[in-house]
């Protein structure tokens, strides 16, 4: 069931496979820069002035607030700096245009393991790099554990804004009755 709803998004027929996780980090390179404690990382542009890569908060109590103030979902990357597959999947899948461009939607929120522990704790990450997805209020949606590709992270993505859309309406309905 699970792989016919899936499968129309299924660019070319390629299956998608988990990637397993926690073998092979070795040093990578860092995305965050010196002194930035809560600072959003730098957007890079392209030559037409969009958006290159996604654009993350550093610290994950000023994304959910922001995520309150503005009411929009959140999209958690934790990841570890020491973390191959982690930058593996800031290169491939999180640098995608169709990723990039739906980001937009959600309040990016980059959490390092070793500066954010307890965050890690709350959440039961077991493994890197893991995508939680969350409503604006911070209520666990989807998950992602693992590097994955875009597709995949994709559609991930379009799940969560569709539950929180439900969510909302169902709140809307409560409201009016």
């Amino acid at each position: 069931m699970l792989w016919r709803r899936i499968r129309p998004r299924v660019v070319s027929g390629v299956l998608l496979m988990p990637v397993l996780v926690g073998a092979g980090c070795a040093p990578g390179i860092s995305e965050r820069k010196p002194g930035s404690s809560s600072e959003s990382i730098s957007a890079e542009f392209a030559i037409n002035g969009s958006l290159k890569n996604v654009q993350f908060i550093e610290s994950y109590e000023e994304g959910l607030q922001t995520a309150r103030r503005q009411g929009r979902p959140m999209l958690v990357f934790f990841t570890a700096e020491w973390c191959s597959y982690c930058h593996q999947m800031m290169e491939e899948a999180l640098s995608d245009t169709r990723i990039v461009a739906q980001s937009q939607d959600f309040i990016c929120v980059l959490v390092d393991a070793d500066k954010e522990p307890e965050v890690c704790k709350t959440f039961q990450i077991s493994g890197f790099p893991t995508v939680q997805f969350l409503s604006p209020q911070g209520t666990p949606l989807n998950r992602l554990v693992g590097s994955r590709p875009a597709e995949q992270v994709l559609y991930e993505m379009q799940t969560a804004l569709e539950a929180v859309t439900r969510q909302m309406s169902l709140a809307q309905d409560r409201t009016l009755r």
